[in-house]
């Protein structure tokens, strides 16, 4: 169907609000995929430290009836640790900005989440 002559429509409009997601979406998670994909835990300590185990190789461990038992060496776990790192990046935006302009994905100063 084609549209009458002269009808204004949509598409030459400059009136028109926008409609804007309040969110700003991370399109490309996947150049971060070790950060956003790694188990997360708190820490208590500048250090913080675990423990790697791991279970004993599967072997023949039959016994018969009577037999001596044998002895095998127990496998000492091995402890690794990491440090904790403190990153930041001060920013400053005139009151204008943060409270006279309606924005997107900045951060409510007064109330510490997302517009």
């Amino acid at each position: 169907m084609t549209q009458v002559a002269g009808t204004t429509d949509t598409f030459d409009s400059a009136v028109l609000k926008e409609s804007l997601d309040s969110v700003i979406w991370d399109l490309f998670p996947a150049d971060t995929y070790f950060q956003n994909t790694v188990e997360k835990t708190n820490v208590s300590n500048t250090q913080h430290q675990w423990v790697f185990d791991s279970l004993a190789a599967p072997a023949n461990n039959k016994q018969i009836q009577g037999d001596d038992l044998t002895y095998g060496t127990l496998a000492t776990a091995t402890r690794v640790s990491n440090y904790t790192q403190i990153a930041n990046k001060a920013i400053i935006l005139s009151d204008t900005y943060t409270e006279g302009v309606e924005v997107v994905g900045i951060c409510d100063l007064n109330e510490g989440r997302a517009k």
